[in-house]
């Protein structure tokens, strides 16, 4: 019997986003404006070292403590946007993180990663075909999520608030990798998520 997703925090351990984040070493901070927070770039996004960057940001994507989840999901989607060009140069280093929050037992977590990789595959033309070699890291996740769509109460609040079904989004993640790639990405999807409906 596959094990349900919680929204309870499994892990204790911080992340090294969250260290270095209250250490006042990450190029951003939270900027509240009323009841809306938005992200405060103490360095132009599109300047940022994404090579040491990235990755740590990535580690906080698995963070269910406020703010430190909605910063690590804001960041990441602010640098894919202003570096639509670069993203593929760093997925070796970013995957195993992106990984980590896709595969979470906590529903919260999975969703952030969903959104992040499908933000990733929006924005970056061609990423598709970049992301074959990590397929295997980041599909089988995406597969569960397809295979789990159960409600609970915590699961429920959360996606009506975000209007989010871990489901939908993740098939809605897989036909956006497959009208980036083309047809010949359909068999590589195919192999890990034999479930998958192509468009074709």
């Amino acid at each position: 019997k596959p094990k349900l997703f919680s929204n309870k925090q499994t892990s204790k351990q911080e992340s090294m986003f969250r260290k270095l984040y209250l250490r006042g070493d990450m190029p951003f901070k939270i900027n509240f404006n009323g009841i809306h927070r938005k992200i405060l770039w103490l360095i132009q996004p599109e300047k940022i070292d994404l090579e040491y960057y990235m990755p740590i940001i990535f580690s906080g994507l698995v963070e269910i403590e406020e703010p430190y989840g909605f910063l690590a999901e804001q960041t990441s989607v602010e640098l894919i946007q202003a570096n639509r060009e670069k993203i593929h140069l760093i997925l070796k280093s970013i995957i195993p993180n992106l990984k980590n929050a896709l595969s979470h037992a906590n529903r919260t977590i999975s969703i952030r990663g969903v959104i992040v990789l499908q933000r990733m595959i929006k924005e970056c033309k061609g990423i598709s075909s970049s992301l074959v070699p990590f397929y295997k890291n980041i599909l089988p996740a995406l597969r569960r999520n397809l295979k789990n769509n159960y409600n609970s109460k915590g699961d429920i609040e959360y996606s009506q608030q975000k209007n989010i079904n871990i489901s939908d989004l993740s098939d809605k993640t897989l036909r956006l990798l497959e009208l980036d790639g083309g047809k010949e990405i359909v068999p590589l999807i195919l192999n890990y998520v034999p479930c998958y409906q192509t468009l074709s």
